[in-house]
Protein backbone atom coordinates (compact mmCIF):
# COMPACT_ATOMS: atom_id res chain seq x y z
CA UNK A 1 0.00 0.00 0.00
CA UNK A 2 2.63 2.32 0.72
CA UNK A 3 4.49 2.22 -2.42
CA UNK A 4 1.33 2.47 -4.13
CA UNK A 5 0.69 6.18 -2.48
CA UNK A 6 4.39 7.38 -3.04
CA UNK A 7 3.70 6.45 -7.02
CA UNK A 8 0.09 8.29 -7.07
CA UNK A 9 1.69 11.13 -5.68
CA UNK A 10 4.33 11.23 -8.14
CA UNK A 11 1.39 10.67 -10.79
CA UNK A 12 -0.14 13.75 -9.11
CA UNK A 13 3.00 15.90 -9.34
CA UNK A 14 4.08 15.59 -6.01
CA UNK A 15 7.94 15.51 -5.33
CA UNK A 16 9.86 14.35 -1.84
CA UNK A 17 11.09 17.41 0.25
CA UNK A 18 12.01 15.92 3.09
CA UNK A 19 13.45 11.87 3.23
CA UNK A 20 14.54 11.50 6.74
CA UNK A 21 13.66 11.45 10.14
CA UNK A 22 14.99 14.73 11.24
CA UNK A 23 13.66 16.58 7.67
CA UNK A 24 10.10 15.17 8.58
CA UNK A 25 10.20 16.62 12.01
CA UNK A 26 11.98 19.26 11.18
CA UNK A 27 9.11 20.44 8.38
CA UNK A 28 6.50 19.67 10.95
CA UNK A 29 8.07 22.31 13.33
CA UNK A 30 8.16 24.79 10.83
CA UNK A 31 4.55 25.18 9.64
CA UNK A 32 3.31 28.52 9.01
CA UNK A 33 -0.28 29.43 8.14
CA UNK A 34 -1.59 28.41 5.14
CA UNK A 35 0.44 25.31 5.47
CA UNK A 36 -2.35 22.42 5.39
CA UNK A 37 -0.75 18.82 5.85
CA UNK A 38 -2.40 15.56 5.60
CA UNK A 39 -0.76 12.28 7.00
CA UNK A 40 -0.97 9.50 5.77
CA UNK A 41 -0.78 6.31 8.57
CA UNK A 42 -1.89 3.30 9.68
CA UNK A 43 0.00 3.07 13.19
CA UNK A 44 -2.20 5.50 15.74
CA UNK A 45 1.15 5.72 17.65
CA UNK A 46 2.87 7.23 14.76
CA UNK A 47 0.03 9.56 14.37
CA UNK A 48 -0.14 10.72 17.63
CA UNK A 49 3.88 11.29 17.92
CA UNK A 50 3.53 13.22 14.82
CA UNK A 51 0.35 15.64 16.44
CA UNK A 52 2.63 15.74 19.52
CA UNK A 53 5.01 17.58 17.78
CA UNK A 54 2.82 19.64 15.43
CA UNK A 55 1.14 20.95 19.00
CA UNK A 56 4.66 20.85 20.88
CA UNK A 57 4.50 24.46 22.44
CA UNK A 58 8.63 24.75 23.77
CA UNK A 59 9.67 26.17 20.88
CA UNK A 60 6.42 28.84 20.34
CA UNK A 61 3.75 29.72 22.50
CA UNK A 62 1.34 28.17 19.92
CA UNK A 63 -2.21 28.30 20.19
CA UNK A 64 -3.80 24.55 19.39
CA UNK A 65 -7.27 22.88 18.92
CA UNK A 66 -8.22 19.22 17.74
CA UNK A 67 -10.74 17.46 16.60
CA UNK A 68 -10.90 13.97 18.47
CA UNK A 69 -12.17 10.62 19.74
CA UNK A 70 -10.67 11.62 23.05
CA UNK A 71 -10.38 14.92 24.68
CA UNK A 72 -7.32 13.94 26.93
CA UNK A 73 -5.25 12.55 24.70
CA UNK A 74 -3.44 15.47 23.39
CA UNK A 75 -2.65 18.75 24.86
CA UNK A 76 -4.94 20.87 22.89
CA UNK A 77 -6.26 24.34 24.05
CA UNK A 78 -9.20 23.66 22.97
CA UNK A 79 -11.17 20.52 21.48
CA UNK A 80 -13.86 19.24 20.19
CA UNK A 81 -15.31 15.41 19.86
CA UNK A 82 -16.25 14.00 16.49
CA UNK A 83 -19.63 12.56 17.72
CA UNK A 84 -20.39 16.17 18.62
CA UNK A 85 -20.22 17.00 14.85
CA UNK A 86 -23.41 15.40 13.67
CA UNK A 87 -26.76 16.66 13.84
CA UNK A 88 -29.82 15.12 13.13
CA UNK A 89 -27.71 12.77 10.91
CA UNK A 90 -26.17 15.30 9.18
CA UNK A 91 -22.49 16.68 9.54
CA UNK A 92 -22.59 20.03 11.30
CA UNK A 93 -21.00 22.47 9.14
CA UNK A 94 -21.76 25.23 10.96
CA UNK A 95 -20.66 23.96 14.64
CA UNK A 96 -17.73 23.27 12.72
CA UNK A 97 -17.07 26.46 11.73
CA UNK A 98 -17.72 28.32 14.77
CA UNK A 99 -15.48 26.06 16.56
CA UNK A 100 -12.73 27.34 14.12
CA UNK A 101 -13.49 30.87 14.19
CA UNK A 102 -13.48 30.48 18.26
CA UNK A 103 -10.33 28.76 18.11
CA UNK A 104 -8.95 32.36 15.92
CA UNK A 105 -10.82 34.81 18.36
CA UNK A 106 -8.15 33.55 20.91
CA UNK A 107 -5.28 33.03 19.53
CA UNK A 108 -2.26 34.18 21.16
CA UNK A 109 -0.89 37.89 19.63
CA UNK A 110 0.77 37.75 16.51
CA UNK A 111 -0.12 33.77 16.05
CA UNK A 112 -1.93 31.65 14.31
CA UNK A 113 -3.19 28.23 15.63
CA UNK A 114 -2.21 24.55 15.08
CA UNK A 115 -5.39 22.83 14.37
CA UNK A 116 -4.90 18.73 14.07
CA UNK A 117 -7.85 16.58 13.22
CA UNK A 118 -6.46 13.44 14.94
CA UNK A 119 -8.97 10.87 12.70
CA UNK A 120 -9.79 12.90 9.94
CA UNK A 121 -11.10 9.30 7.93
CA UNK A 122 -14.04 9.05 10.88
CA UNK A 123 -16.15 11.52 8.40
CA UNK A 124 -15.76 8.68 5.60
CA UNK A 125 -16.94 6.01 8.18
CA UNK A 126 -19.90 8.68 9.72
CA UNK A 127 -21.40 8.77 5.95
CA UNK A 128 -19.48 12.27 5.35
CA UNK A 129 -16.66 11.74 3.30
CA UNK A 130 -17.88 13.91 0.65
CA UNK A 131 -19.20 16.44 2.63
CA UNK A 132 -15.95 17.12 4.39
CA UNK A 133 -14.27 17.24 1.28
CA UNK A 134 -15.98 20.51 0.43
CA UNK A 135 -16.00 22.09 3.76
CA UNK A 136 -13.58 24.30 2.70
CA UNK A 137 -15.82 26.05 0.46
CA UNK A 138 -18.06 26.97 3.47
CA UNK A 139 -15.87 27.43 6.13
CA UNK A 140 -14.87 31.27 7.09
CA UNK A 141 -11.96 32.54 4.87
CA UNK A 142 -9.85 33.21 7.92
CA UNK A 143 -10.11 29.79 8.89
CA UNK A 144 -7.88 28.84 5.95
CA UNK A 145 -5.78 32.16 5.58
CA UNK A 146 -4.55 32.13 9.47
CA UNK A 147 -4.18 28.58 10.61
CA UNK A 148 -1.88 25.49 10.21
CA UNK A 149 -3.95 22.36 9.77
CA UNK A 150 -3.08 18.77 9.61
CA UNK A 151 -5.80 16.36 8.63
CA UNK A 152 -4.36 12.59 9.61
CA UNK A 153 -5.59 10.16 7.16
CA UNK A 154 -5.79 6.34 8.37
CA UNK A 155 -5.40 4.37 5.00
CA UNK A 156 -7.19 1.46 5.83
CA UNK A 157 -10.07 2.95 5.97
CA UNK A 158 -10.26 4.84 2.91
CA UNK A 159 -10.81 3.02 -0.58
CA UNK A 160 -8.78 3.59 -3.40
CA UNK A 161 -10.95 6.75 -4.97
CA UNK A 162 -11.25 8.07 -1.31
CA UNK A 163 -6.95 8.09 -1.13
CA UNK A 164 -7.11 9.44 -4.50
CA UNK A 165 -9.20 12.90 -3.80
CA UNK A 166 -7.52 13.27 -0.12
CA UNK A 167 -4.13 13.20 -1.69
CA UNK A 168 -5.68 15.96 -4.36
CA UNK A 169 -7.13 18.29 -1.84
CA UNK A 170 -3.77 19.25 -0.11
CA UNK A 171 -0.21 20.49 -0.99
CA UNK A 172 1.89 18.49 1.96
CA UNK A 173 1.87 14.66 2.27
CA UNK A 174 2.77 13.34 5.36
CA UNK A 175 3.70 9.07 4.49
CA UNK A 176 4.22 7.17 7.33
CA UNK A 177 5.88 4.55 5.36
CA UNK A 178 8.51 5.30 3.92
CA UNK A 179 8.57 8.48 6.58
CA UNK A 180 9.19 11.62 4.15
CA UNK A 181 7.23 14.51 3.26
CA UNK A 182 5.79 14.84 -0.70
CA UNK A 183 4.96 18.63 -1.72
CA UNK A 184 3.22 19.57 -4.64
CA UNK A 185 5.22 20.71 -7.53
Amino acid sequence: MQQQLVEKLISLNFKSIATTESEVLNFIDNVTNKDHLILMFQNDSLRDKIINIFFDKSKNPISTACFTNDVSKYKCDKSILYDELIENDNLAVMKINEFLVDVLDTIYPHDFPRIACEDTAWFSGAGFFEEHQKIGDKLNTRIINDSAILCCYNTAKLNEKKIHTVLQSRKYVILEEPFSVYARK
